[in-house]
């Protein structure tokens, strides 16, 4: 009795080790492929089962998804019919938002781990791993520019600058522009901290290479990324567009540079001009000295000029709205000027 246990044991032992599934899988009814192979949307794939004499026997396929946290789900489940099964690449198997994405390196593209088993009773029998691209590549950005006509005055452009992205992203059909915008900072030359995400919609024009886009409301200090959708889900690119950067021209450049600075003066009297100006509860305190005029403007967080005023003592401000503003003060007939923020 215990030998002939032994003998069942090890034939069941011996037929779960061996290659039961072909690796040579049929695509399309036509085309001889192997595991090697990357799967596409409405890839109809038929797996052969090489011992004809199991299906016989109660043997049921399945076809799994790896997950993040590297454990498989299970996408089809069936029992075996015949010496072949199989299942075609859709959209309805890859629902779950937790599916692992495969990389390697120097390849945009992103990858589905599945996994195809085979199974007699509780025992595996066999299984083959299989890679699916239907996700957009991850794009890449090829040109980008920043055009419009900038107002050195109030140091923005005029109706906002036309930001324009050329890109590649593989089996892409719509796309989104994601701003990365600070709740409590004007311009920004670093990413804000925490940050608010904004996305617009827009429409890309494609050609045989690459994507473009037009983003007519832009501005200089601000953050942008590119998403990729398609019906099996989107991807956000690992680059991120700084619009400072685009800036060519070298006297727009200065003209941020200076801006950026939060008390930028002209000359050596900044420490006078600094302890003469002063914010507190909708008020703001000038204590200059006798005659001291100073010319104040002000500015709301989309760079548009609100309030302009000669004063020498106190100017209330504590109607406008709330946000953070952008203060000018400069003192008439001398050579000093400061700039800095304020919150109401």
């Amino acid at each position: 009795m215990k030998i002939c246990l032994f003998i069942t044991f090890l034939m069941a032992t011996m037929m779960s080790s061996a290659q039961v599934l072909d690796k040579v899988i049929i695509v399309n009814d036509s085309n001889e492929v192997t595991t090697e192979h990357t799967f596409v949307d409405g890839d109809s794939l038929i797996f052969n089962i090489k011992c004809g004499n199991l299906v016989n026997q109660s043997l049921e396929w399945e076809a799994c998804v790896e997950l993040q946290d590297n454990s498989y789900m299970s996408l089809i489940k069936r029992h075996v019919t015949s010496n072949n099964f199989g299942f075609s690449i859709s959209p309805s198997l890859f629902t779950q938002s937790n599916i692992k994405r495969i990389e390697y390196q120097n390849d945009s593209c992103l990858y589905y781990h599945t996994k195809v088993f085979l199974y007699e009773g509780m025992g595996v029998l066999d299984s083959l791993s299989l890679y699916v691209n239907v996700l957009p590549s991850k794009p890449k950005f090829v040109r980008l520019s920043l055009d419009g006509i900038f107002d050195y005055n109030d140091c923005c452009y005029n109706d906002s600058a036309e930001l324009r992205v050329s890109f590649t992203s593989n089996l892409m059909n719509q796309c989104y522009l994601i701003q990365i915008r600070s709740e409590d900072s004007l311009f920004l030359s670093q990413i804000p901290d925490p940050y608010v995400l904004t996305y617009f919609p827009v429409t890309s024009e494609e050609d045989a290479y690459y994507h473009s886009i037009l983003h007519k409301n832009a501005d200089w200090g601000q953050f942008y990324q590119i998403i990729s959708q398609n019906k099996y889900g989107s991807v956000v690119s690992e680059e991120i567009i700084y619009t400072t950067d685009l800036i060519e021209d070298v006297s727009i450049r200065d003209a941020v540079e200076h801006f950026y600075t939060p008390t930028f003066i002209r000359n050596a009297y900044s420490e006078i001009l600094t302890r003469c100006i002063s914010y507190k509860n909708g008020l703001l305190y000038i204590k200059g000295g006798e005659g001291s005029v100073f010319s104040i403007r002000i500015y709301n967080p989309k760079g548009v000029q609100v309030m302009s005023y000669l004063i020498s003592d106190i100017l209330d401000i504590s109607f406008l709205p709330k946000g953070i503003y952008v203060i000018r003060c400069s003192e008439i007939n001398k050579d000093r000027e400061i700039i800095f923020k304020i919150s109401i």
